[in-house]
């Protein structure tokens, strides 16, 4: 077994197109090296992708070296996209100190999404959580 894990995390679902080249795009306006793969997904752990699922990731460093940050999309069997973007690093908890430090780059990133490609975690609050 690894080590433990932690994360800091946007999700929400909405409808409509995916437009992978906008996200990716979005993301290199405030991280340029942002790099992108895909994974299927096995349906455990925190993100709530259903099992199967093809989920494309946009992965990009943090600063500080202490963690990384992703980006990850993908269309369900329900028709709706799920959207998760995380904080994350390996240890057991995430402290205010780190919040306050890992936050704003997470959420210029989010606004970069929202304004390029109208996508948006409006009204979802950062949930903090083990994975």
């Amino acid at each position: 077994m690894g080590d433990p894990a932690v994360h800091v995390a946007y999700q929400k679902d909405f409808r409509g197109s995916i437009d992978y080249n906008c996200i990716e795009a979005a993301l290199r306006a405030v991280a340029p090296e942002v790099q992108r793969r895909t994974y299927e997904a096995d349906g455990n752990g925190p993100r709530g992708f259903s099992s199967g699922s093809v989920v494309t990731q946009f992965g990009y460093a943090d600063p500080s070296g202490r963690g990384y940050y992703s980006l990850d999309v993908a269309a369900q069997q329900d028709g709706v996209n799920h959207y998760w973007h995380e904080w994350g690093k390996i240890g057991t908890e995430v402290s205010a100190e780190e919040q306050r430090r890992i936050l704003p780059l997470l959420m210029r990133a989010n606004q970069s999404v929202e304004q390029r490609c109208g996508l948006s975690f409006a009204g979802a609050m950062p949930l903090i959580g083990d994975g």
